[in-house]
């Protein structure tokens, strides 16, 4: 429980520190990363097997989320 505490205490710190700093578009990207790092520090401090295709394919979805979702629209437009 104690170590769940730190936990959050840290990461709340972090992110009231980064949206004080920073608008909130450029910091939500890094929501994205919180399963990521979960998954990661699963498999090295309870030895849990994360190296699965279905990890792999979650991975890469939601890669592809955050690419969709903060990509610059592009402006074409045709002079005439």
């Amino acid at each position: 429980l104690l170590y769940l505490s730190l936990l959050s205490f840290t990461a709340f710190t972090i992110w009231a520190t980064l949206l004080k700093y920073n608008p909130v578009g450029k910091v939500a990207v890094y929501n994205f990363v919180i399963p990521v790092s979960t998954a990661l520090l699963s498999a090295l401090l309870l030895g849990e097997n994360v190296f699965q295709l279905k990890y792999l394919a979650a991975l890469l979805l939601l890669t592809a989320g955050i690419i969709l979702v903060y990509r610059q629209p592009s402006i074409s437009r045709k002079e005439s």
